[in-house]
């Protein structure tokens, strides 16, 4: 059958004998399994995996050879091969799979043309055997990958170049460490799912693929510089430097200095024989980054022993500027909210501490893998230690800028708890208040003050975002609502609710109590009747009353986490929609599962947080109202749209019904839908559950 099916592929297509006939293939066309049979030169070989690049003067492949292949494996840069096989897509442009390879002999490698920077930044260009020149200034062994990661650094710019893993290839390229070189490699393309291309890549054999460029006419000495004159107008970025400082904080790969006016953040190779303490000299290049220059060493010498390095201590009126950037401080702060951030494909978490030091908010990084102490919580007071990153106003590129910092701790021992969160609440004084007509009063006055705060306060960030300011006036505005409004409407509400359970029980002891007498059931029928209508109107009025305070405060907290949003933003669509819908659902018992579908997309924050609220309410609504014991929502991106799926297996409701009643929760569900293009359907029967799908066609007005 195999065979048939491969000779009705030859009979319906002709062979292609040439690399640029099969590189100019629609993806269609390639997909179809073409046949290929062509003679070229190997000028890449990976013997882990037996795949290699052909090259044939002008134009470059890349080739899958037969699987458990020995020719492939055993293949030599500079062999001369005849291919056979077929086409298929490849990830970014069509490759040849190979069914059968023959050598035919063995010739000096093409030579290679030069790099340009079109040819450097241009998709056009895929596969090309190229030369170019740069100073080799970072090596990286990658065990799982059997492979040595390089970067050279050309005109101030960093090529990643792949070789294969050997020990002399290790060893002989630590020879040519922050050596000018003029190197040969494959030009490779890195491409995302979409086929688009995102960066270069560049495959090179082994060392004999470099050639130390002889600089030594042009080479001065290493110039000893103080951290604060680096990169200074004047000094060329190609030539080496030296600088010195004390060691404050030591990691694998790299190690932070205290200079005289400034501090360093330095990148090794390996991690070097020194201890924190120690005034080391190191020798390498200078690399620009948006604060200040950080370092490449190309070697690290201990010069002198010093006094384990004391943080420098920031007070309520010292400012964070640039000379504080890499160094290490100290400073006392309130934490704000706890979080987390996911990096990496296997979401590996990392703990974040958003904190306030007087009126600036920042935020605080923890080692991966930390758990952090059941003491930190909202409200406590903090002394924090580590290594300060100052950060600038990306928006304004023609002007430097502080606009803020973080902190990297360097372990647990880098946080102090000086004062616990308080055990008091707004809600636990509110319970103090009684009266069902205070609670009412106070009910109603606060939303009147959360309605008229909540103008008074977005109005407020209008005017910041005019003045580029609007990251600390959001947070402040959220720690004054959820300090105070949300946290008194949560416990008006407790007290309402305790009243009405206790009007109730009024009612039925009155009624006990009028039974007792021995009165006819004509005369004492009137009497409870009344006593019923009265009771009964009373109710409907808290009633009404419980759910528009309910209202006002689910609206306060969604106003809440919209300007807090900055730290959710991180966390994507599904973990923003799992912090926001896990604890709503542990309030109250519910088994709730969240399911991803399809391959996710990053879309812009606010098609995401109002994607997010209305999840939310549909959730929030099942909770409440259906009875329900399990809430399943599955979050679906389809090729071109979406789909947010929220269904339970509660009470369900007359669905035509409640429409035409114009239920006030479902008809902003649907508003705020209407507004991005979505619809929202509701499925529900009584008895049978709910279901509820929020639905976009399309998002490509929303992706970035």
């Amino acid at each position: 059958m195999m065979l048939f099916l491969a000779a009705s592929l030859v009979d319906a297509f002709p062979t292609l004998d040439s690399i640029k006939s099969v590189r100019t293939l629609s993806v269609e066309k390639a997909s179809e399994g073409r046949p290929v049979e062509l003679e070229a030169q190997v000028v890449w070989v990976n013997s882990h995996r037996g795949t290699f690049f052909l090259y044939d003067g002008e134009n470059g492949i890349f080739v899958q050879g037969p699987e458990e292949s020995a020719e492939a494996k055993s293949l030599k840069a500079g062999d001369v091969v005849q291919v056979k096989g077929v086409t298929t897509t490849g990830g970014f442009a069509p490759d040849i799979d190979a069914h059968h390879i023959t050598v035919l002999g063995h010739e000096p490698r093409h030579e290679a043309d030069s790099l340009t920077e079109h040819q450097r930044l241009s998709p056009v260009f895929d596969a090309d055997w190229i030369k170019t020149r740069g100073r080799l200034i970072s090596m990286t062994v990658r065990w799982n990958m059997k492979s040595i990661s390089l970067e050279v650094s050309r005109n101030d710019l960093l090529l990643n170049i792949q070789m294969p893993y050997s020990e002399s290839n290790e060893v002989r390229l630590t020879e040519l460490m922050f050596e000018f070189v003029e190197f040969s490699a494959v030009c490779g393309t890195v491409y995302n799912p979409q086929r688009q291309a995102v960066g270069r890549i560049y495959y090179a054999n082994s060392p004999d693929d470099f050639i130390a460029v002889d600089l030594s006419q042009n080479t001065a000495p290493a110039k000893l510089m103080q951290v604060h004159e680096l990169y200074r107008y004047g000094i060329s970025s190609r030539r080496e430097v030296k600088t010195h400082g004390v060691v404050t904080y030591l990691g694998p790969r790299e190690m932070y200095l205290r200079g005289e006016q400034a501090a360093l953040k330095v990148a090794v190779s390996t991690r070097p024989d020194v201890e924190v303490g120690d005034e080391v000299m190191v020798q390498g290049v200078v690399s620009p980054q948006p604060v200040t220059p950080a370092f490449r060493a190309r070697s690290v010498e201990v010069i002198g022993k010093k006094d384990r390095p004391l943080p420098v201590r920031i007070e309520a009126n010292d400012q964070i500027d640039v000379s504080l950037n890499y160094d290490l401080i100290e400073l006392d702060a309130v934490l704000v909210e706890r979080g987390k951030a996911f990096w990496g494909a296997d979401g590996v978490a990392q703990q974040i501490l958003l904190c306030r030091f007087f009126d600036q908010l920042f935020e605080v990084f923890f080692p991966a893998g930390a758990s952090l102490s059941d003491d930190l919580k909202p409200g406590a007071k903090l002394r924090l230690t580590g290594i300060c990153n100052v950060t600038r106003n990306q928006n304004l590129s023609w002007y430097f800028q502080v606009d803020g910092f973080s902190l990297a701790l360097r372990s647990m021992d880098d946080i102090e708890v000086l004062v616990k969160s308080p055990w008091w609440t707004m809600g636990r004084l509110l319970i103090l208040l009684g009266g069902m007509v205070s609670v009412a009063v106070l009910a109603l006055i606060w939303g009147v003050v959360l309605h008229r705060t909540v103008e008074r306060q977005t109005a407020v960030i209008a005017a910041k975002v005019e003045r580029e300011a609007i990251h600390e006036e959001r947070q402040r505005i959220a720690r004054e609502m959820h300090d105070t409004l949300a946290q008194g409407l949560v416990g008006m509400g407790i007290q309402l609710k305790s009243r009405i359970r206790k009007m109730e029980l009024n009612k039925k002891e009155l009624f006990a109590f009028f039974k007792k007498f021995d009165v006819p059931d004509q005369a004492l029928g009137p009497v409870l009747e009344k006593i019923e209508n009265i009771t009964s109107e009373e109710r409907k009025s808290l009633d009404d009353l419980l759910d528009k305070m309910e209202r006002c405060s689910e609206e306060s907290r969604s106003s809440i986490l919209y300007l807090r949003s900055g730290m959710a933003g991180r966390m994507g669509l599904l973990t923003a929609m799992q912090e926001v819908l896990e604890p709503l659902a542990d309030e109250t018992g519910v088994l709730l599962s969240i399911k991803l579908e399809g391959q996710a997309r990053a879309l812009k924050q606010e098609i995401e947080r109002n994607l997010m609220l209305t999840t939310k309410e549909a959730v929030t609504n099942a909770v409440r109202h259906s009875e329900t014991e399990r809430i399943k929502v599955v979050l679906r991106f389809t090729k071109e749209g979406l789909q947010i799926k929220v269904k339970d297996d509660g009470c369900g409701f007359d669905a035509d019904g409640i429409q035409k009643k114009g239920h006030y929760g479902l008809q902003g569900m649907r508003e705020r839908m209407k507004q991005f293009g979505g619809v929202l359907e509701i499925n529900s029967e009584k008895g049978k559950g709910t279901e509820i799908l929020i639905s976009m066609d399309s998002t490509a007005a929303w992706e970035v």
